[in-house]
């Protein structure tokens, strides 16, 4: 009967071992998760190890040049207008290239091939649509006109890169506070951002758009002048010669403070909630996001109750503590370990080539890698205190294993010495 309750013991406490590494590491990477996603410094210091700011305006400045020049009803009819097309349409279509190929390209996945498109004209022909024929819309011409580094250097002048840096923080700041119960609403103060367009920038990232169009003819000029003089606001859509820019001047000012004083001077990111208001209600998201994480502080309890039941069961001694506890430690630092230290690798490792298979044609590679990149940052931010407890378990269970098992070899040599000296005894006894 001893026998039979001591195998039970053993297996239970197997059982509870087993356990507890399973929970341990969910928990202790739920644990740290409430602690980092919440912080708005885990995304401030993701943003400067990549130095998000400094990058961005070459990052944008691609994204609009490809953006602006990119007309999906030349480089792929069969997705143009396709929320206008009629069912018969769709069907002719369908049954000329496929329906799969029809879906393809419509969710813009590859360019269609010419024989595609060859076989799919006599449909496109037959049942026009609205957004195929129409040759408007898009951005207003003058934008066409920049090529990337154009962009670029315009949004660095419009936004330069502490401007960047310190309306982004603010909005981490102001979310987070709102999600952490600290305040009731979160806003974004467009003070400082309207101050620096009303500065020489403003101007200057004005000048820089006119410099980017095509040369401004001799009537333009003269309309220029004459707007100057009769104190106008109409601004010639043209560069214009160094000699005119003083006349320009004013007029850009001119624009520049209306144009400004219709931005607000701050915009709400999360309103305070509103009894009359028939949109979801965000405080009763605050709150349950709150309870969220009272659960997950609430979860280590889980892990510890294995590991105590373990040691309830068969832990008798120093050794069998030593044990008992050193290898579940041990297991659950060394996993630990390792998805805090690789998770950013291998996000930044196959998170571009997902990206790309999902990004619109127009968005270019570099997106992909930039995101990918930031993403490896942030969750390497979230990570760090996870990976570095783990080290610290793995680190405490191999020291209680190393220390058992010396224990264990000293005694057996101590064990050993006695048994000799038994019979060094028993021998001399013998011999006299």
């Amino acid at each position: 009967m001893a026998a039979f309750l001591k195998v039970l013991s053993r297996f239970f406490a197997i059982l509870c071992a087993i356990l507890f590494v399973i929970t341990a590491i969910p928990t202790l990477l739920l644990f740290n998760l409430e602690r980092r996603v919440f912080d708005p410094d885990t995304y401030k210091q993701a943003l400067l190890d990549q130095n998000i700011y400094q990058r961005m305006p070459a990052i944008l400045g691609e994204v609009l040049s490809s953006s602006v020049n990119y007309h999906p009803c030349a480089t792929n009819p069969v997705a143009c207008g396709a929320e206008n097309r009629s069912p018969e349409a769709q069907a002719c279509i369908e049954n000329v290239i496929g329906q799969d190929t029809y879906q393809e390209l419509l969710l813009n996945e590859r360019p269609p091939t010419p024989q595609e498109l060859e076989r799919s004209q006599d449909c496109l022909k037959q049942f026009p649509s609205e957004a195929t024929d129409a040759e408007g819309g898009g951005p207003p011409p003058l934008f066409e006109n920049l090529d990337t580094q154009e962009w670029e250097s315009l949004l660095q002048t419009l936004v330069p890169a502490e401007e960047m840096q310190s309306l982004t923080e603010q909005t981490f700041d102001s979310i987070f506070a709102y999600l952490n119960g600290e305040t009731d609403s979160a806003k974004l103060s467009l003070t400082g951002l309207k101050q620096h367009l009303l500065s020489q920038a403003g101007e200057d990232a004005v000048l820089e758009l006119l410099k980017a169009q095509p040369a401004c003819t001799p009537d333009q000029v003269e309309k220029i002048k004459a707007a100057h003089d009769l104190g106008e606001s109409t601004v010639e859509m043209c560069s214009p010669p160094d000699d005119v820019i003083p006349d320009i001047e004013p007029l850009i000012q001119r624009e520049l403070k209306k144009a400004v004083a219709r931005i607000p001077d701050d915009v709400s990111l999360f309103k305070p909630p509103s009894t009359e208001s028939s949109q979801p209600n965000t405080d009763d998201v605050r709150r349950g996001v709150g309870l969220l994480r009272m659960v997950i502080r609430l979860l280590p309890i889980i892990p510890l109750i294995f590991l105590l039941g373990a040691t309830l069961f068969v832990v008798r001694s120093l050794m069998d503590w030593l044990k008992w506890w050193g290898w579940p430690l041990l297991i659950v630092g060394i996993l630990g370990v390792l998805i805090g230290f690789l998770s950013a690798p291998l996000t930044r490792l196959l998170l571009p080539n997902l990206l790309n298979s999902r990004m619109p044609t127009f968005m270019p590679a570099s997106m992909a890698k930039t995101a990918s990149d930031l993403a490896g940052s942030v969750i390497h931010e979230i990570l760090k205190p996870f990976s570095w407890e783990s080290l610290l378990l793995a680190f405490i269970g191999l020291a209680m294993i190393i220390y058992a098992a010396y224990t264990l070899r000293k005694a057996n040599l101590h064990t050993v010495s006695a048994t000799q000296m038994e019979n060094n005894d028993d021998k001399s006894s013998s011999t006299t």
